[in-house]
């Protein structure tokens, strides 16, 4: 977690945010909401490993089409 200023609101004291008209949230809808964030981080590393074999996939493709039995490029 960064304590830079990306992220000072984490770090926002009570009265920087009691005047912003949002109340104290209720812990049941706070752990949907956590639920929800989870998902979301569940979801994004499932995208990410995703991306990496199609690019895996990309460059071996790619490779076979450029490879010829004289001449072979191999892109890394």
């Amino acid at each position: 977690m960064w304590v830079g200023n990306a992220h000072r609101s984490l770090y926002a004291k009570r009265s920087e945010y009691s005047d912003t008209g949002l109340g104290n949230v209720a812990l049941p809808i706070q752990e949907e909401i956590v639920k929800i964030l989870d998902t979301f981080t569940e979801l994004e590393g499932e995208l990410e490993a995703e991306l990496q074999l199609r690019q895996k996939q990309y460059k071996y493709y790619l490779n076979k089409l450029v490879c010829s039995s004289s001449i072979c490029i191999v892109f890394v």
